[in-house]
């Protein structure tokens, strides 16, 4: 018994009249006017007791959802969906395909039964499917968007604890200017050449390079335009290349290549540049490069240039945090790093602010 609500075994009589008691408990608490009764997992009656406590804490702090405990994982797929659509995320599609094993492997089970122990289990298996730990990792995030999603909608009023693997091995891969420019000419393919120059030297991603258009580029302002609709983050914005006679010529080329069948500035013989694995591996094969390695480069190129860092992430249209992500330290920067502050420490050591008291 508790102060408000109650909790008990459902009893009933068999056909011969004999009395059973159900093994598990229940809990009956007023809720709305009503009183509402739910079946706890709980093995002894403190348990049960405890598992009241919590309902009435959820009732008081307006954080109860009454029919939480027939929330499946499918209700959540539905509701990301109507979410991903009301803010016109363009990755749900992603969001999809990370969630399909997760579903699969947990089926028609419900939100409250999907415990921490049942999670690393889920684990385990990937691990056992020979899944990189990186892979797992990112469907365990949108495993923990799904019941952020239930928790905002306010279907649960719960969610598991959802660790991450550790040992991610998380892509560093990245080239030097100078390198990128030796072995640039190797791709055969001018229009592909083109592209994957502009990738570099913009660090922008590869849809945002193939998706420009004509009316993108504004050779009278010397700027090309990063539309809301092929831009990340779904906002505009203007790159200049007055001052970048590189990205001038790049744009220079296209020009002398653009057709009025075609919109796009990036295409082969008037159809949009979209895969391009083989030109990409003649070129840069052994190097461990990929195409997304592009973003890594420019970023680190872009700082050893001495470009701010806000500066830096909005011309690869990033976030700071992102463009931070990308900007890999290797030996070359820990070297220049010692090489400065060995000019200030020798530039320091004549200046002194504390006296010798002799």
């Amino acid at each position: 018994m508790s102060g408000i609500g109650r909790i008990y075994r459902r009893s009933w009589k068999k056909a011969d009249g004999t009395l059973v008691e159900s093994h598990f408990w229940t809990i009956s608490f007023p809720y709305q006017g009503k009183t509402r009764r739910e079946a706890v997992v709980a093995d002894t009656e403190s348990q049960a007791k405890a598992a009241l406590k919590r309902k009435l804490e959820e009732i008081g702090r307006g954080a109860y959802s009454p029919h939480q405990d027939k929330v499946t994982l499918a209700t959540l797929v539905d509701h990301l969906k109507a979410k991903y659509r009301d803010d016109n995320k363009r990755s749900l599609s992603t969001a999809l395909d990370k969630l399909k094993p997760v579903l699969d492997f947990f089926g028609g089970v419900r939100s409250p039964q999907i415990t921490v122990q049942k999670i690393n289990n889920y684990k385990a298996f990937r691990l056992s499917q020979g899944l990189a730990r990186a892979s797992i990792n990112g469907e365990l995030r949108y495993l923990r968007r799904l019941f952020s999603v239930g928790q905002e909608d306010e279907l649960i009023n719960h969610a598991p604890i959802i660790d991450l693997l550790e040992g991610e091995n998380k892509r560093d891969d990245y080239i030097e200017a100078g390198d990128f420019y030796a072995r640039l000419g190797r791709i055969k393919n001018e229009d592909v050449r083109d592209l994957v120059e502009f990738l570099f030297v913009t660090g922008w991603r590869r849809r945002s390079g193939t998706q420009l258009e004509r009316s993108d580029l504004d050779f009278e302002h010397e700027t090309v335009k990063l539309r809301g609709a092929i831009s990340k983050n779904k906002k505009p914005m203007l790159l200049s290349f007055a001052k970048f006679p590189q990205m001038r010529d790049i744009f220079l080329r296209r020009q002398a290549k653009l057709r009025l069948d075609c919109p796009y500035i990036f295409h082969h013989a008037g159809k949009q540049i979209k895969g391009f694995r083989a030109d990409f591996k003649a070129a840069f094969g052994g190097t461990g490069l990929t195409v997304h390695g592009l973003c890594r480069s420019a970023a680190v190129a872009l700082s050893r240039a001495g470009i701010h860092e806000v500066v830096a992430s909005q011309w690869m249209n990033r976030t700071s945090p992102m463009y931070r992500q990308y900007r890999i330290v290797d030996t070359h920067d820990t070297e220049e790093a010692g090489d400065a502050f060995q000019k200030y420490l020798e530039a320091q050591s004549e200046k002194r602010r504390v006296k010798e008291i002799k």
